[in-house]
């Protein structure tokens, strides 16, 4: 495990809807590998701590921009939602937003997977 970290401060403080889409492509990685019928007891574990990170750090990191503590833990819950992931891999949600989002109609990926979340869960 690394012991070391960087953080560079021209990538933490971004727009706020920058910090919204890529917010929330971190909560869809997390709910589409925790609701994946190839999840295990190793990639759940990963998914449920990004989801509670994402609950708990997305708006403070959306509404503070010098909150560091928030900008490192939505950090966190994105790598462990791609742990996550990528022991599980994502759904419908995610194969929609790449094709919808960036080849159609060029909405941020992040946006297009919080538009379309309550339409895949639905199905």
């Amino acid at each position: 495990m690394a012991s070391d970290k960087f953080i560079d401060i021209d990538l933490i403080k971004k727009p706020s809807n920058i910090i919204a889409d890529t917010g929330f492509d971190v909560l869809t990685h997390a709910i589409e590998a925790y609701v994946s019928i190839n999840s295990t007891d190793y990639s759940d574990i990963y998914a449920e701590k990004a989801i509670e990170y994402v609950f708990k750090y997305l708006s403070r990191s959306y509404n503070n921009n010098e909150d560091i503590e928030a900008k490192e833990k939505m950090h966190i819950a994105s790598c462990m939602a791609g742990i996550a992931f990528n022991s599980s891999d994502l759904g419908i949600n995610h194969s929609m937003a790449h094709i919808i989002g960036a080849a159609r109609f060029n909405i941020p990926h992040g946006r297009i997977n919080s538009i379309i979340t309550t339409i895949c869960y639905r199905i």
